[in-house]
């Protein structure tokens, strides 16, 4: 029997084309992208050809709109900091109590910092109570579910 493998949340097979795409980096280019000398600028050239790339399949409008992360943790907490910078003056946060245990020990370390944080329970098949989740975004200020994308 061939066995099958379920957890691609924690890593996914690359596909071929990524791996040969990816091989030059782990082979010949695997120099500081920071450093001044022509062996870091060929990889950082790489690194900005590759953002950009990405920037282009986005629709982003700044290829510095493009962060690189190593893991789903980092890109989590990046995700999270992130928002919070961008709106200072919004000092709550909703969740939910089955997120990753990344964002959860973020959420409890953002607790201790003077957040409040909202941890919104799920039915026994992982949905939310939206009639919940509504009255938190308006008591924040958010308006409706629908208008969450807009402010």
């Amino acid at each position: 029997m061939q066995a099958i493998y379920l957890d691609n949340n924690a890593t996914t097979r690359v596909d071929l084309a990524v791996v040969e795409a990816m091989l030059p980096c782990f082979t010949e280019q695997f120099g500081n992208p920071s450093s001044m000398h022509a062996f870091g600028n060929k990889v950082g050239f790489a690194i900005k050809n590759a953002r950009q790339k990405i920037q282009t399949l986005l629709g982003a409008e700044y290829d510095s709109e493009i962060i690189f992360t190593s893991c789903g943790t980092e890109s989590d907490s990046t995700a999270i900091l992130s928002a919070l910078r961008a709106q200072p003056q919004r000092r709550e946060i909703i969740t939910t109590t089955v997120e990753h245990p990344a964002v959860l020990s973020l959420c409890e370390k953002l607790e201790k910092e003077g957040y409040s944080v909202h941890y919104l329970k799920v039915d026994n098949k992982g949905r939310l109570n939206m009639e919940e989740y509504q009255a938190l975004l308006s008591r924040q200020g958010c308006g409706s579910v629908g208008d969450v994308g807009q402010q």
